[in-house]
């Protein structure tokens, strides 16, 4: 049920959504969200959802989301939808962050010495706060 409402229209409903998803600490989930978040038009969502969604999988996975999201936020920057898609790595980055483990801090210093501004710029200040 929880699911479906994914496809809210309403983009202040599925940040929520994700957040009770999240807090089921269902497994399970992480699978959906993964194929979810690497969706074409997931670029196209709104930064809150973005940051729910990546941080449902930190929340599940811990540590063992970790590589996943460095991947998302090193993603080389189209040409096209350039805005977005830095605006996705940023919520990576955000997810990461939100792990507060030192593994997740190696990740976030790897992201800030070699991901494309802006998200390596991000990446920076979120290890200096």
């Amino acid at each position: 049920v929880l699911v479906s409402l994914l496809d809210d229209p309403d983009p202040r409903i599925r940040p929520r959504v994700l957040v009770a998803l999240a807090a089921t600490r269902d497994p399970g989930i992480v699978i959906f969200l993964t194929e979810w978040v690497g969706r074409e038009d997931f670029r196209e969502r709104v930064w809150d959802e973005k940051v729910a969604a990546f941080e449902a999988i930190a929340v599940v996975r811990g540590n063992a989301s970790i590589p996943f999201l460095e991947r998302r936020a090193m993603e080389k920057l189209p040409r096209r939808g350039r805005a977005l898609a830095s605006e996705t790595g940023q919520a990576a980055v955000a997810a990461i962050r939100k792990i507060g483990t030192a593994t997740a801090r190696t990740a976030l210093e790897r992201i800030a010495g070699s991901a494309q501004d802006p998200v390596g710029e991000y990446a920076r200040t979120v290890l200096r706060s």
